[in-house]
């Protein structure tokens, strides 16, 4: 089952339940026509309630004022004939059908004021046939709300009136564009993208919410995006007022039985009927997060019946939308998604895990108590997860609190770990030279001793009055540095490369030889890697 499927079925389901039971038959084969598939399913789901015979006692009674919505809404689908086509309404030129549902019609109109300025509007009116008190006070109600409300991204009230026939109606801002959804796929915008304008709308709600009005009904065919990339929100036609005086004549109650809803988009309280609150909102406004960012449905609402369905959303949570992502069965579907997003499946994955997967998680439970306190506080935190900073949807953890710090600072951490690096090489640098020349110095010194020590004549067994000739202070000196450097290996190979560089110099190669071998041998059994031993 499709979510077009749903749609056709919770409307439709909706008006059925306000009948009694002996006048169901009826109404169900004139809606459903010879669609036996959608009067197969509509049978199934009405036998399932049927379980219940107080689910049934509660609603005989509370529900005949909509009786006449759906003779309305049935009168409509049978009625071809547009009884306003071709006609004008006040000062307003009807252009073309652009919308219709149970309760009405939509036109695109224009009119042309005295100075010739032409003006293009949405103008909405009642179905002849709904012309009852309780619909024409909601009528009026959403007329007092739109006029109300004073935002860029709401569509705005410009006029309202009542035909020569006494039909009420009203012009709203026309808004050429495309739902949120269908902008967002046809572009492949990626998930940041797709989060600006998401944030642009919940602004919007929350502006709705601080002027005391729920909406109840928000849906990507009720949130159009024109295309400068502007967002726009329609429709308040069961938009709910939470202080009921805050208009003249608008305190209308809804009776419990009575369920306004757009099944695909309803929080767990619409469909049990329990009071509607800001919650309510925001828990739509979760589910068309999960949509705008995976193109899916929190939950898998597939060959599930209505019952099934309303028991899963009234007593399960949602699961973590990067899990309902790689869930999928269809890989070709996943890798579709993701292209719509312009990235790849392991990279939309990633993106959604974490601080997104516990944003929409907190927004969606079913308990409303538990989601955010408002929409500003999911405006806050997706502002946040936007900036790299933690969100209170998450566990305040040091190691999250890191992990963010290093993420939003990467660059200056890049920057003072490079500068950390070079100072510390410079540093080990400079000690390891200031050490090698105190080494050399002392080798140096060591060296100047030995070789003074040969010169000077001091073998104790004989002086050196003159007689010892230079062959001779050689032998001994190589005699001296084999026996007596024998622990210091390194500086014994000093010497004897100098003292066969002296041998060579006096054309003794043989000793030269010898000398300089011993010397080679002992640095690289010392492992010295230096000029010396080149």
């Amino acid at each position: 089952m499709n979510q077009h499927d749903w749609k056709q079925l919770s409307r439709i389901f909706d008006m059925v339940l306000t009948l009694p039971p002996e006048g169901r038959t009826d109404y169900i084969k004139r809606v459903c026509g010879d669609d036996k598939e959608l009067e197969k399913k509509i049978r199934e789901m009405l036998g399932q309630l049927e379980e219940s015979d107080r689910f049934f006692e509660e609603r005989l009674g509370k529900n005949e004022k909509l009786i006449q919505e759906l003779d309305a809404l049935i009168a409509e689908q049978n009625d071809t004939d547009d009884y306003f086509e071709g006609k004008k309404i006040g000062r307003w030129d009807i252009q073309e059908l652009i919308g219709h549902g149970g309760m009405g019609r939509v036109y695109k109109v224009q009119r042309v004021d005295e100075s010739g300025i032409k003006q293009t509007g949405a103008l909405k009116v009642i179905h002849k046939s709904l012309l009852t008190p309780s619909h024409m006070e909601r009528f009026r109600l959403e007329q007092h709300i739109l006029s109300g409300l004073q935002h860029p991204n709401i569509s705005g009230f410009v006029d309202s009136g009542i035909t020569a026939d006494r039909v009420p109606y009203m012009v709203m801002e026309y808004v050429a564009g495309e739902n949120i959804l269908e902008y967002c796929n046809n572009r492949k915008l990626p998930v940041e993208d797709r989060l600006k304008l998401f944030i642009t709308v919940c602004k919007a709600i929350q502006y709705a919410h601080n002027s005391l009005i729920i909406h109840r009904d928000l849906k990507p065919d009720n949130i159009l995006v024109t295309q400068e990339g502007r967002i726009k929100i329609l429709d308040f036609g069961i938009a709910k007022l939470m202080d009921p005086n805050l208009y003249e004549n608008s305190a209308i109650e809804t009776q419990p039985g009575m369920r306004m809803l757009s099944l695909e988009y309803a929080s767990p309280e619409q469909i049990a009927g329990k009071m509607v609150t800001t919650s309510t909102d925001l828990y739509s406004l979760g589910i068309l997060l999960s949509k705008l960012l995976t193109g899916l449905h929190p939950f898998d609402l597939n060959k599930l019946s209505y019952k099934e369905v309303e028991k899963l959303l009234l007593e399960v949570d949602p699961p973590l939308v990067s899990k309902r992502f790689q869930g999928l069965s269809k890989s070709e579907l996943r890798k579709q998604l993701a292209e719509e997003r312009d990235t790849s499946v392991s990279e939309l994955t990633g993106t959604l895990k974490g601080d997104l997967d516990a944003i929409i998680y907190k927004s969606l439970h079913n308990d409303p108590e538990r989601r955010y306190g408002s929409v500003e506080a999911l405006i806050t935190d997706l502002e946040r997860h936007q900036n790299s900073l933690p969100v209170s949807a998450r566990p305040d953890t040091f190691g999250y609190r890191s992990r963010k710090f290093v993420r939003r600072n990467r660059w200056a951490i890049a920057a003072a770990a490079m500068i950390f690096i070079v100072l510390t090489g410079g540093i080990a640098a400079t000690m390891w030279q200031a050490k090698q020349a105190e080494q050399n110095a002392r080798e140096a010194e060591q060296v100047s001793a030995f070789l003074a020590q040969i010169f000077d004549g001091s073998d104790p067994n004989r002086a050196n009055d003159g007689s010892m000739t230079a062959r001779e202070l050689l032998d001994q000196g190589y005699e001296r540095a084999l026996n007596e450097l024998e622990d210091e290996p390194l500086l014994q190979a000093q010497i004897l490369s100098m003292i066969g560089n002296i041998y060579s110099n006096l054309g003794l190669y043989e000793p030269s030889y010898q000398a300089i071998s011993r010397s080679v041998e002992l640095f690289q059994q010392e492992r010295e890697r230096s000029p010396r031993l080149a």
